[in-house]
């Protein structure tokens, strides 16, 4: 198994990009401190 999916990742690493438009998703998430609830 870890030879055919090192072989993928060679194919995947070493392809051209110029065989047409990539598609990809950027995400981000704002950064706020964690809120705890109060124990009452």
């Amino acid at each position: 198994m870890a030879k055919t999916l090192d072989a993928q990742v060679e194919a995947v690493r070493t392809r051209t990009l110029d065989a047409g438009p990539y598609t990809f998703v950027w995400l981000d998430a704002p950064r706020h401190p964690p809120v705890f609830a109060s124990p009452e």
